[in-house]
C-alpha cells in the first residue's frame, strides 16, 4: 500500500494581508525565497474578523494574514482538519510596504488504490463484486446502522412492524 502526498493548489496568487504592521518585515523578507511556506493558523478568536487565518514563517512569526478575498474559504477548510500551507510565489518591495504574493495549497495524502477515489475510505465487499465501490457510500446514518444491524433488505419486516406501531399509537 503505497502512500503518495498531493499537493493541490486551491488558491493561486493572493497578497498576504498585514505585513505594514510587522516590524522590520522588510528584513525579514529578505530571507524567504520563492517556494517558501507559510503556515496557516486558523484565529478564530480575531475580534476584526471571525475567518481570519494567520500566515506564519518557520520561525513562527506572525508575518501577516491570508487576504480577505479568500479567508472563508481557507479557514473553512481548516477548520475541517484539512492539511492547508502557503507557498511564496512573489515579493516586492514598494516605499516601505513589503508586498508578499503567495498561493494556498492542500496537501492531500491518499493511499494509492486502496480506498474510494472520492473519499478514501476503505472499500468493503458488496453487492456488486468487483466494483470495489464502497455499497454504503453516500448513504444517511440511519441506513448505513440499518445495513449493519442485518436489517436492509427486510423491508417486508420493516413496514410490517411500523404499521403495528401506527396502529397502537393514539
Amino acid at each position: 500500500m503505497a502512500t503518495a502526498a498531493q499537493s493541490i493548489r486551491v488558491v493561486e496568487g493572493t497578497t498576504v494581508a498585514g505585513t505594514r504592521h510587522v516590524p522590520a518585515m522588510a528584513a525579514i523578507a529578505e530571507g524567504y525565497g520563492k517556494g517558501e511556506r507559510f503556515a496557516l493558523v486558523r484565529d478564530a478568536a480575531n475580534p476584526h474578523d471571525g475567518w481570519a487565518v494567520e500566515v506564519r514563517d518557520g520561525a513562527d512569526r506572525r508575518i501577516g494574514y491570508v487576504s480577505c478575498e479568500c479567508n472563508e474559504f481557507v479557514a473553512r477548510l481548516i477548520d475541517g482538519g484539512k492539511s492547508v500551507e502557503g507557498r511564496l510565489t512573489d515579493k516586492e518591495q514598494i516605499g516601505s510596504w513589503t508586498r508578499l504574493v503567495m498561493e494556498v495549497v492542500l496537501n492531500d495524502e491518499r493511499r494509492r488504490g486502496r480506498g474510494c477515489p472520492c473519499c478514501n475510505r476503505p472499500r468493503r465487499p458488496g453487492p456488486r463484486r468487483g466494483s470495489g465501490l464502497d455499497p454504503t457510500h453516500g448513504e444517511p446514518d440511519v441506513r448505513r446502522a440499518q445495513r449493519a444491524a442485518g436489517l436492509r433488505g427486510r423491508r417486508d419486516e420493516l413496514h410490517a412492524e411500523s404499521a403495528a406501531q401506527r396502529e397502537v399509537a393514539p
